[in-house]
């Protein structure tokens, strides 16, 4: 079993999520650079405050009657804005959408990672946004990442360099 639910502002929620977030940090070619705790902060208080432009998506598994602990297994960050050459239509651009590293490659994995796309496009739906972007630049299994997205349906218009 998987739920799906935006992050509400309650430290419970902040903590899961900033525990996700910093395992998540530390595969990419970016975790040479600092973590911070205050901007992982400040991003969740925003996804509460101005639920109609940004959405921190948790993806959490119950605890089992068997009395396996559950807890967050996924999140995805999202936000709505404006083409910045347009005047109107939204686009939804998910900066982030992580799976733990514990259930990457597994098939329940890979079904958190469905459901969190599944909900990232109901969540730009609701505001009607155009399309949704993705940006894919963690630097964690490139050619693996094409793949999933492009099985979501996704379609590549552009690429993210590095230097």
């Amino acid at each position: 079993r998987l739920r799906l639910r935006l992050a509400r502002n309650d430290e419970s929620d902040f903590r899961a999520a900033l525990a996700l977030a910093r395992g998540f940090h530390e595969r990419t070619i970016f975790r040479d650079s600092p973590f911070s705790e205050a901007k992982a902060r400040r991003l969740l208080e925003r996804s509460v405050a101005q639920r109609e432009r940004y959405g921190l998506i948790l993806a959490e598994r119950p605890g089992r009657a068997d009395g396996a602990a559950g807890g967050l297994v996924g999140f995805a960050y999202v936000q709505a804005g404006g083409y910045f050459l347009a005047e109107r239509d939204l686009l939804a651009t998910v900066l982030t959408l992580n799976v733990t590293e514990a259930v990457t490659g597994t098939p329940f994995g890979g079904r958190v990672a469905l459901k969190l796309v599944a909900a990232v496009r109901q969540w730009a739906r609701e505001r009607a946004c155009r399309h949704v972007l993705v940006h894919a630049t963690s630097g964690i299994e490139p050619a693996r990442t094409d793949r999933f997205f492009r099985r979501c349906g996704f379609n590549v218009v552009g690429g993210n360099y590095v230097y």
